[in-house]
C-alpha cells in the first residue's frame, strides 16, 4: 500500500470516526485483520473481521483477484461489542507468495485485499516492526497518536507488526475496543498484526472470554489451550509471545510459561530467536518515580535462565513510556539487574519500545530535565530516550539489524521535524549458528555478544 491512500485513510479514520463503526443491522465485514493463529507462516494464514450481526463466516481467496479457493472458519459473539468477530485460518498456501482474498459472505463482500506467505529460504531478507503501548492516558482507549505512528512504521514494508500491550487504556470497556478497531482499520490489511496482553489489555476473564482473545486470532499453547501466550516461526526467525498477564502459574511464577518455553525453543531450532512480553525483565529506576521498575511480576526467575539456554537473540517488552536498550546479558537469574557479558561472549539483547501513543517521558524537558537521566548508572543500559518512537527490524543471513526511529507525532504535536533516528544497532550470528548464507557474514564483531556497528545517532539523548 503506498503512503498517499494510506495518509487518506488515516485522515478518514482520525476525523470521521463514526464512518468507521459498526452501524446497527450493517453486515459487511467491519476491521478485516490477519495474524498468524498457527505456528507455519509460510502456508498458514488467519483472516478475522466483524459483523454486526451473525452471518457466513468465509473468505474467498487465490492467485488473483479470481480467487477460485474457499474456505469457512467459526464466528463467536462478542457480547460487550454487540458484534459478532469471524475467524478463518487458511492452509495449504504456498510459501513466498502472494494471494488475493476477501472476506464475509455472499452480497456482503470485504473489498480485494493481498497477503504474502513467509518464506522457507533462511537467507531471505525478513523485515517486521515492533511497537507498543499505544494505549491513551484517557478513556478513549488507543491514543490519538496511534493511527499516525502505526502508519509511519507501515512506511517500512513490513512482513508482519509486533506490538508489546496496552492497546487500550482499560480492557474492561468494549467501546474502547470498538475505538482500537475503528482506528487500526485502514492499516490491518498491510500486514499481520501479533500482539503480547498488557496490564491496561486485561480484564476479569481469562483465556478465550477476554474480550482481548476473542478480537485478535492468535496461536494457541498446548499447556492452557488458550492464546494467551503462542509463538510462530517465519523464515528464520521463531518469534514467542508471552504473558506477563495471566497464566502465571508453576512451582515458581511463569514456571509454567517457562517450561512450555524451552521446549517450543528445542522443539523448533531457528537461528532467530525473538522473545516479546509486556513487563521488562530490566529497566532502569528512577528517583522520579516515573518508570516501572524492572521484573515487576517476578517474572525473571522463570524466563531468564530459558533465554541464556536457547540463547535468545532478542527480548522485546514495553510497558515504560519510552526507548532503552541494554548491552547483551545473561546469567542475571532472578536479579532485578542486567549482567552485561564481555566482547565475544554469548548473550540477549533486552529493549523497551513503550513509545506507540501513551505519553512518553520527554514530558520531562518541560521542566528542564534530559529523560536520559533516568538510565544513567543503570547496569548495562546503553541508550534511552523520552519519543514516540518505533523499531525497524531486518534478519537476513548472519545479520540482525535493529533501528529506534522517533516519529513525527509526539505528546503535543505532529511534525516531520520531530523524525530522528534514536538508535540502530546489529546483532551477528556467532559459532554453530552461523548460517551458510551467499554472501553472509560469519564471526560479530563491535562490543557484546554478536553486537554489532555501535550505535545510532543521538546515543543516550533525549527526544
Amino acid at each position: 500500500m503506498s503512503s498517499c491512500p494510506r495518509r487518506i485513510a488515516l485522515t478518514l479514520a482520525l476525523l470521521l470516526p463514526a464512518l468507521l463503526a459498526v452501524p446497527e443491522g450493517w453486515a459487511a465485514p467491519f476491521a478485516v485483520r490477519l495474524s498468524y493463529s498457527h505456528p507455519d507462516s509460510a502456508t498458514r494464514m488467519t483472516v478475522a473481521w466483524n459483523t454486526a450481526d451473525e452471518r457466513p463466516t468465509v473468505v474467498e481467496y487465490g492467485l488473483d483477484a479470481g480467487y477460485g479457493l474457499r474456505a469457512e472458519g467459526t464466528a463467536q459473539l462478542w457480547e460487550g461489542g454487540g458484534q459478532w468477530v469471524h475467524e478463518v485460518e487458511l492452509a495449504g498456501l504456498q510459501p513466498d507468495t502472494t494471494y488475493h482474498y476477501r472476506a464475509g459472505s455472499e452480497g456482503d463482500w470485504s473489498a480485494d485485499q493481498t497477503f504474502r506467505t513467509s518464506s522457507e529460504d533462511p537467507c531471505k531478507l525478513v523485515r517486521f516492526v515492533a511497537l507498543g503501548d499505544n494505549r491513551s492516558n484517557f478513556d478513549y482507549g488507543p491514543s490519538l497518536n496511534w493511527s499516525p505512528i502505526l502508519g509511519e512504521a507501515l512506511d517500512f514494508g513490513p512482513a508482519f507488526v509486533l506490538n508489546t500491550g496496552d492497546l487500550v487504556k482499560d480492557g474492561q470497556d468494549p467501546q474502547q475496543w470498538q475505538h482500537l478497531l475503528e482506528m487500526t482499520e485502514p492499516f490491518f490489511p498491510d500486514a499481520p498484526f501479533l500482539s503480547t496482553i498488557g496490564n491496561h489489555d486485561d480484564d476479569d476473564h481469562d483465556g478465550d472470554a477476554a474480550q482481548y482473545n476473542i478480537l485478535f486470532a492468535l496461536g494457541r499453547n498446548d499447556v492452557t489451550q488458550t492464546e494467551d501466550y503462542y509463538y510462530f516461526t517465519h523464515g528464520p526467525l521463531i518469534v514467542v509471545a508471552l504473558s506477563t498477564m495471566s497464566f502465571m502459574g508453576g512451582a515458581i511464577p511463569f514456571g509454567d510459561q517457562a517450561g512450555w518455553l524451552d521446549r517450543v525453543l528445542t522443539e523448533n531450532p531457528r537461528p532467530w530467536k525473538v522473545v516479546m512480553l509486556h513487563h521488562p525483565p530490566y529497566s532502569s529506576r528512577d528517583v522520579f518515580g516515573m518508570l516501572h521498575p524492572p521484573n515487576e511480576q517476578s517474572q525473571n526467575e522463570a524466563l531468564v535462565p530459558v533465554f541464556d539456554r536457547h540463547g535468545v537473540d532478542l527480548v522485546i517488552a514495553g510497558h515504560n513510556h519510552w526507548y532503552e536498550r541494554f548491552a547483551p546479558s545473561a546469567g542475571g537469574g532472578a536479579g532485578d539487574l542486567a549482567v552485561p557479558v564481555g566482547p565475544g561472549a554469548p548473550g540477549t539483547t533486552y529493549v523497551i519500545t513503550g513509545g506507540a501513543g501513551a505519553f512518553t517521558f520527554d514530558l520531562l524537558e518541560l521542566v528542564g530535565v534530559d529523560p536520559a537521566i533516568l538510565c544513567q548508572g543503570t547496569p548495562g543500559s546503553r541508550v534511552c530516550a523520552g519519543d514516540h518512537h518505533y523499531l525497524t527490524l531486518e534478519v537476513q543471513g548472519n545479520r540482525l539489524n535493529v533501528e529506534a526511529r522517533a516519529t513525527a507525532a509526539q505528546n503535543f504535536g505532529n511534525d516531520p521535524a520531530n523524525r530522528w533516528l534514536i538508535d540502530a544497532f546489529t546483532l551477528t550470528k556467532q559459532g554453530a549458528e552461523v548460517l551458510d548464507c551467499p554472501g553472509g557474514e560469519g564471526e560479530g564483531e563491535g562490543e557484546g555478544a554478536g553486537e554489532g556497528e555501535g550505535e545510532g545517532e543521538g546515543e543516550g539523548e533525549g527526544a
